[in-house]
Parts: structure tokens; sequence; C-alpha cells
């Protein structure tokens, strides 16, 4: 089976089991650029549930840009403290939120060169902010996501090499295809296929909606 087609395949049965299986969280049922960005600096080492919890009342104190940038550093620091790394996550939001308040619209920007231009914002970050928020069929992989490709494909990378390579991506953004509304489905999929049924050290393969078709599975 050739790579165009098994990745087809895969983002078959990825939209098939997500709407079955795919977990439920704040900032996939509003997907406002503000709540989307916030969400995504939060979750860097912290649990999705973990956030999900923490960020209603967050977002009900800090709603938007203007009110995070005026916020003390001291004040994030101590709010932030039941995430952990509140003194480094309370800087990076400051930081972003000046960046952003500061700007000529006041908005996040829709392009990926704008938005990597931000404080604290990579790829993976840029990709979900395009995809959720903006309406765009593009990959978001972080090492879950690359993971679940490389043994859907059969390919070999070290843990930290996979996420960076131009052959994952490539291959994530095949899963991905070209519909945006579906696009962010399987991103969806992906993240809770590799957060929960294709982990790192046991993966769950005859739970998983790939196992068929994919060149590692165990089953």
């Amino acid at each position: 089976m050739e790579s165009h087609q098994r990745a087809t395949l895969v983002r078959r049965l990825l939209l098939k089991w997500f709407r079955s299986s795919g977990r439920s969280f704040y900032w996939r049922e509003n997907r406002d650029p503000y709540v989307v960005l916030v969400s995504e600096l939060l979750l860097k080492k912290t649990a999705a549930p973990v956030v999900d919890r923490f960020l209603p009342a967050f977002l009900k104190r800090f709603p938007d840009f203007a009110s995070l940038s005026r916020a003390r550093h001291a004040t994030l620091v101590r709010i932030l403290q039941p995430l952990g790394l509140s003194d480094q996550r309370a800087g990076q939001l400051r930081a972003l939120a000046q960046a952003i308040s500061g700007s000529k619209d006041g908005c996040v920007p829709a392009t990926r060169q704008d938005l990597l231009a931000l404080p604290g914002v990579g790829e993976y970050t840029a990709n979900s902010l395009l995809c959720v928020s903006f309406g765009q069929a593009v990959p978001v992989v972080d090492t879950n996501v690359a993971r679940i490709v490389m043994r859907a494909f059969g390919i070999g990378h070290s843990r930290c090499e996979a996420r960076r390579s131009p052959e994952i991506w490539g291959l994530a953004a095949d899963i991905t295809g070209n519909v945006p509304t579906r696009a962010v489905e399987v991103n969806w999929a992906l993240l809770d296929l590799g957060a929960n049924v294709c982990t790192a050290r046991t993966p769950r393969c005859r739970d998983c909606p790939v196992s068929s078709i994919c060149r590692s599975s165990n089953t």
C-alpha cells in the first residue's frame, strides 16, 4: 500500500473513531484565537484534563489579551501555581499578551509567519491556531502525533528528531487532508489517540482504530 493511500485510510478510520471516542475540552468548544492560544501555552508539560479544569476561571479573570497584559507578574505566578512552572508560564503569557495587545489591531495574527514571530509560539502552536481558529487544513504535530505516524507508516526516527522531521510533517499533512472542517477533527483525533491508545510504552493496539493498516500493530 503506497503512503498516500495509507494516509487516506488512516484519516477515514480516525474520523469514524473520533466521533464516538474523542475527548471534549473547553478550547474545542470555544475556538476563539485568544482561548486557543492561551490554552496551547498552558498545555505545555501539563495534562489536558488539568488545564481543562483550570481554564474557565482563568479566562473569567483575564477575558482578553488587554486584561492579561495588565496583570502583574506576581499575580499570574500565584494564579498559575496549580499547573506548575508558574514563573515561566507567567512570563510567557505576559510577553505574549503585551505583544498582541500592543500590535496595530490588537488581534492574534492569522498567518504562520506572524504567529511564529510571537513570544513562545512555535510550529505546533502556530499550526494549531491556523487549523482550529482560522480554518486552515494544516497538520498539528507533537511527540504523540509523530509517534503515531512513525508506527503507522513503519518509519524510524529518534524521539527528538521525529516531531521536527519534514517526512513526518509531510505524512501528517497527508493524513490531515485538505478539507478544513475535517482537518480539525483529524488533528484532534491524532492527539487523543496518542494520549490514550497509541501510547509510548504500552500501546493498546487492540483498541486502535487504525491497527488493521498499521505497520507496527501488535494485533
